[in-house]
């Protein structure tokens, strides 16, 4: 298989994944809410907790294909980007709605679009990457 199939292969099974933990977020979120009665702060933590559990794991094993690697470091990698990749997301959106006075959804569109591509590359090349080797 060429370099750019790999490429192509992956993201369509990275945005599957990303289609997949919308999904796992919701279900949990609304069910930890409404069928176990917590807050609905507590219901979203816990789903994203879950889902970013899931996420680690979907991406481990199917999209980068990297379960060989030493799980502790690439699962420490692995959050610290994700919340870095949150919080950009955040201050992304709203610079770009407040400063350039762009509407709050096209705004939201073009972060999520934009990070998708770069969450991948950054995934690949950093937390995925083969560097770290399971011990044995």
């Amino acid at each position: 298989m060429s370099k750019s199939s790999k490429t192509f292969e992956q993201l369509g099974l990275f945005g599957s994944s990303g289609v997949v933990a919308m999904a796992l977020n919701l279900l949990v979120t609304t069910t930890a809410h409404e069928a176990a009665g917590l807050s609905v702060g507590a219901s979203y933590g816990l789903g994203f907790s879950v889902v970013l559990v899931v996420s680690f794991m979907l991406c481990r094993h199917k999209v980068f294909d990297a379960a060989t690697q030493a799980i502790r470091p690439q699962f420490t990698r692995f959050v610290i980007s994700s919340l870095f990749f949150r919080g950009a997301e955040y201050a992304s959106c709203y610079l770009i709605f407040k400063v350039l006075g762009i509407h709050y959804f096209v705004s939201l569109v073009a972060v999520q679009i934009a990070s998708f591509f770069i969450k991948f590359f950054f995934y690949r090349a950093v937390v995925f990457s083969g560097d770290d080797k399971a011990s044995t």
